[in-house]
């Protein structure tokens, strides 16, 4: 089960939120996941989640925001 990654809106730190997705698709608008240490607040990509057995996806957004999801996933690494 994935964990939605949260970005940083003031650092641009990326964290594993306590949200995961289990075979379904979630729509996500305007949510938070919880303050950072820098003092700003860690936010989640807007767009419809999708995980089905395989890794998690993100659409229903715009070209930049996917960018943005799948730099996360990257920073992140396989979850341990």
């Amino acid at each position: 089960m994935p964990h939605i990654p949260a970005i940083c809106n003031k650092c641009g730190d990326v964290r594993r939120s306590d949200v995961y997705i289990s075979d379904e698709t979630m729509h996500i608008h305007g949510e938070e996941a919880g303050p950072c240490a820098c003092g700003g607040t860690y936010l989640f990509v807007d767009g419809t989640y999708v995980h089905l057995g395989g890794p998690l996806n993100l659409c229903n957004t715009s070209p930049e925001e996917i960018a943005r999801f799948k730099a996360a996933e990257a920073k992140l690494g396989p979850a341990s």
